[in-house]
């Protein structure tokens, strides 16, 4: 369990940075409530993305997909609800992102961002 719960925080780390360098500010990391997880979310104009991390340690395997399901959705849906409780802004348009990533090493690392990979809702 450890193990997981370490590779969760290296990924919502290397994802923040990824986003940082492309522009982003980060808002939150690991955001967790009933029924809801968002790890990582973040701000670039009057965009808010709740992103999902998804994180290989095996080169070969590829990127893991991450199924855009109705489980996910809401999972996403009520993290949202739960930050913008607390978050002081208007006139934002919220998405739902993806981030898959392979862990080559400690220090490199792919990265395949899916803007918006749930769609419309």
């Amino acid at each position: 369990m450890a193990e997981k719960e370490s590779s969760r925080t290296w990924g919502e780390r290397v994802a923040s940075r990824y986003l940082e360098s492309m522009g982003y500010e980060i808002l939150k990391q690991h955001l967790t409530c009933k029924n809801g997880r968002a790890d990582v979310i973040a701000r670039k104009d009057d965009e808010i993305a709740l992103i999902r991390v998804v994180v290989r340690r095996d080169p070969g395997a590829g990127f893991a997909e991450i199924a855009p399901t109705a489980e996910l959705r809401r999972s996403l849906e009520t993290a949202a609800v739960r930050f913008l409780k607390d978050y002081d802004a208007a006139d934002f348009i919220i998405r739902f992102d993806t981030i898959s990533i392979i862990k080559l090493d400690e220090v490199r690392s792919l990265i395949k961002h899916h803007v918006n990979a749930l769609g419309p809702a």
